[in-house]
C-alpha cells in the first residue's frame, strides 16, 4: 500500500505526541524517509511540474509542526545557521544537499590578520593607507587550537585519493589544493594523491561524467593497482560523456599557484 503524506502526518503527530525528545524526532525520520518512496508524492511536492520557492504541505494544529516543501531553481548556499530551540528534519528528494557542522568556539577568534600586507588599492600610497586603516585582529593561540583539531588535514592517509576541483569554485579557492598537496607531501603520502581539475565555476555540481570518471579510475587504482593520471581520467570521462551527457572540464595540464598568492600572507598568532 501507498505511504501518503496524511499517513505521515498522523504517524509523526503520534511518535512525538509519544515522546517529543530526539527519540522521537528519529521516529519521525524514519516515516520521512518511508514517504519519500511514494514516488507520486515526491512528484507532486517537488518534480518538474511544482512551484518554486517553499510551500506548507501541512501544519499540526496541535504540535505545531510543519511539513514543508522546498523547490530551488538552482544550487544555493546558506550561511552558517542554527535553529534555536526548534528542530528540523530533511528529507532529500531529489539530487543532494552538502551540510557543514561548525563547532562552536565560545567567542574565541582562530583568525587574525596581524602582519597582512594588503595590496592592489591602485598605487603603493593607496595601498599603505589601506593597511594603515584596516582593523587589526590578533588569533588567540586556544582558539586556534580547537579550530586546528577538526580542520588542520595531517596528510597521513594511507588510502589512495583522487580529488577534483573547478579552477572556478566560488566559494572553496582552487589554490587550497596547492596547500593539501604541500601537507601531503609533508606527511611522505604524495604518492597516494592525484589531483584533477576542470574548467567549471561550480563549488558542489559537477558535470554527470565527470563523476563517473573519477568514481571508476579510483575502483581501477584501488583494486587494480593502477595509479591514474589526469589525462587517465578526462579519457575515462569522454567515455562516459555518450551515456550520461552534460560535458567533460577536465584540463589535465593544469596546477594551481600557491595559496599565498591568493591569500594575504599573515604573521601567526
Amino acid at each position: 500500500m501507498t505511504y501518503t503524506l496524511d499517513a505521515f502526518t498522523k504517524e509523526a503527530h503520534a511518535a512525538l505526541k509519544a515522546d517529543n525528545s530526539p527519540a522521537g524526532r528519529e521516529q519521525v525520520r524514519v516515516l520521512l524517509e518511508k514517504l519519500l518512496t511514494n514516488q507520486q508524492f515526491v512528484d507532486e511536492a517537488v518534480g518538474p511540474a511544482a512551484p518554486m520557492g517553499t510551500r506548507k504541505l501541512y501544519e499540526d494544529k496541535e504540535l505545531g509542526f510543519v511539513v514543508l516543501a522546498h523547490v530551488n531553481a538552482k544550487g544555493h548556499k546558506s550561511p552558517p545557521h542554527d535553529h534555536g530551540s526548534s528542530w528540523a528534519v530533511y528529507g532529500q528528494a531529489v539530487k543532494y544537499t552538502d551540510m557543514s557542522v561548525y563547532k562552536r568556539l565560545d567567542g574565541g577568534n582562530p583568525f587574525g590578520n596581524i602582519g597582512a600586507s594588503y595590496a592592489g588599492s591602485g598605487s603603493p600610497d593607496d595601498d599603505a593607507k589601506l593597511n594603515a586603516s584596516v582593523a587589526r585582529y590578533r588569533a588567540e593561540p586556544a582558539a586556534v587550537a580547537r579550530f586546528a583539531q577538526d580542520a588542520d588535514p595531517t596528510g597521513r592517509i594511507a588510502a589512495p585519493v583522487l580529488s577534483t576541483h573547478a579552477i572556478d569554485d566560488p566559494i572553496a579557492f582552487v589554490e587550497l589544493d596547492s596547500a593539501f598537496r604541500d601537507t601531503m607531501r609533508a606527511a611522505g603520502t604524495a604518492d597516494h594523491l592525484v589531483q584533477t581539475y576542470t574548467d567549471e565555476h561550480e563549488h558542489s555540481y559537477l558535470s554527470d561524467p565527470e563523476y563517473v570518471a573519477l568514481m571508476e579510475t579510483l575502483l581501477a587504482w584501488i583494486t587494480q593497482h593502477e595509479k591514474p593520471t589526469p589525462e587517465r581520467v578526462a579519457e575515462r570521462c569522454a567515455a562516459a560523456l555518450p551515456r550520461f551527457g552534460g560535458g567533460c572540464h577536465f584540463v589535465p595540464g593544469y596546477q594551481p599557484k600557491p595559496l599565498a598568492q591568493r591569500v594575504t600572507p599573515r604573521a601567526p598568532g
